[in-house]
């Protein structure tokens, strides 16, 4: 494979021979200024947030995989995405629907908006996913959108293990 370099107006694909950079060639959709959070693999394909869709690249051209929520406005908030269950999960502004946590199934090709608890990140680890939300009361939880525990869960991350902590009170006071 080439080394690909992702810019807002497409990605450059590099062509070397012996060491020098022989072609560069755009192309497609690249990747939004600012939405970097939103570049994640899943099953050998990048997806990734463009000014306004979500494309999916598979080494070949970069492909929109977001037709079905229409116009997506810009992530002004990175475009946080993270990977669970074999779903694709982004926060997103479509023009016309609600702003959320959408997931991408690429085996159905559908997406589903989820309750988004404010979520400002997402991190991965040993197949979970994490999602950290923001606001005066932030906290780290751990991602489980079919609800199979319906209690809220608050873990700290300790010797890289998820320690479950319950409910974690915090604030900061500066100057």
């Amino acid at each position: 494979g080439s080394p690909v370099l992702f810019r807002e107006d497409g990605l450059i694909e590099l062509a070397i021979s012996g060491g020098r950079i022989v072609q560069a060639a755009i192309r497609g959709e690249g990747a939004e200024r600012g939405a970097m959070q939103s570049i994640i693999t899943l099953g050998g394909v990048l997806y990734y947030k463009s000014r306004d869709a979500v494309c999916s690249y598979d080494g070949s051209y970069p492909k929109r995989v977001s037709s079905q929520l229409g116009k997506l406005g810009a992530s002004d908030d990175g475009a946080p995405a993270g990977i669970y269950n074999g779903r694709y999960y982004i926060k997103l502004s479509p023009e016309n629907g609600d702003a959320g946590i959408y997931s991408y199934d690429p085996q159905s090709k559908i997406w589903q908006c989820e309750d988004d608890p404010g979520v400002i990140e997402f991190a991965m680890r040993n197949d979970l996913l994490y999602a950290m939300t923001g606001g005066q009361n932030g906290k780290i939880i751990l991602w489980d959108p079919a609800g199979a525990d319906e209690t809220e869960r608050n873990y700290c991350i300790s010797a890289g293990y998820p320690i479950n902590e319950g409910a974690v009170t915090w604030n900061l006071e500066t100057g």
